[in-house]
């Protein structure tokens, strides 16, 4: 799980910091991030993503 936030975060700017700890109990429906963004670099219009998702056993 941890991996597919690095990878939604990456897509925005340099990840510094994923505040995620699969330990404990989630009661947001957020995970905080910190992104350090490039200002001087060109933004894209968009980006797809695609997440995994777990099957039913």
């Amino acid at each position: 799980m941890l991996d597919t936030f690095d990878g939604i975060a990456s897509a925005i700017g340099q990840v510094k910091l994923i505040a995620y700890d699969p330990e404990k109990p989630h009661l947001d429906e957020y995970v905080r991030a910190v992104v350090v963004l490039n200002l001087e670099t060109s933004v894209r219009d968009t980006k797809s993503s695609i997440c995994p998702t777990e099957e039913a056993q």
